[in-house]
């Protein structure tokens, strides 16, 4: 539960990045899929839905939330340092969103 004015932030892989890199059939398609980060240390698998940006944007909507902030962050130079190669293909596309929402009253 939330109240009203209160902030919901969330992160989630772009659904460019993964459409793209998981060859997905279609763009426009809600599904559960897996994969395996392998970001620093121990792989894990990461267990989420795919969907659209519309699917994501429309259901804070639907549920009275309002966008205050969209960030698609770019790689550091220290990510450069410990990763060039995703480094140049996340400079150059968009790996990760994050979002923050405000509830209305």
């Amino acid at each position: 539960m939330l109240r009203d004015g209160g902030s919901l932030v969330f992160s989630m892989e772009h659904p460019l990045s993964e459409f793209t890199l998981r060859l997905a059939d279609n763009y426009f398609d809600v599904e559960y899929v897996e994969f395996t980060w392998h970001g620093f240390g121990k792989p894990v698998v990461v267990p989420h839905f795919r969907r659209p940006l519309m699917e994501v944007f429309n259901s804070l909507s639907d549920a009275a939330f309002r966008l205050d902030k969209v960030v698609e962050p770019v790689p550091t130079l220290k990510f450069r340092e410990q990763d060039p190669e995703d480094y140049e293909r996340l400079r150059a596309r968009p790996g990760f969103l994050c979002v923050r929402a405000v509830k209305d009253g």
